[in-house]
């Protein structure tokens, strides 16, 4: 018999609904570590917080460097390919 484990956050600026399957009481760690995993994303790319690093890339844009984790530096950079790719300009 499984079970339906769900939680409800307000992530990204919007509300996340995560659902999950199972017979295991345990796997309640997996939507801790998938939640934490998207709080810590957007404490990075939310661009609404003048705290972020969106933030203060934007803020220095052209004027000095921004030292950014190794997650943002790779998403911008797979986001500069895919634009790249689709032709759009950056």
């Amino acid at each position: 018999m499984l079970d339906i484990m769900e939680r409800k956050d307000f992530i990204f600026n919007t509300n996340v609904e995560q659902k999950i399957y199972t017979s295991k009481l345990s796997d309640s760690l997996v939507l801790d570590k998938a939640t934490n995993m998207m709080i810590d994303l957007e404490k990075r790319l939310n661009f609404y917080d003048s705290s972020s690093e969106i933030s203060q890339i934007n803020k220095y844009a052209g004027h000095k460097f921004v030292k950014v984790s190794f997650e943002t530096f790779e998403l911008i950079k797979q986001s500069i390919k895919f634009s790249q790719k689709n032709g759009w300009t950056i």
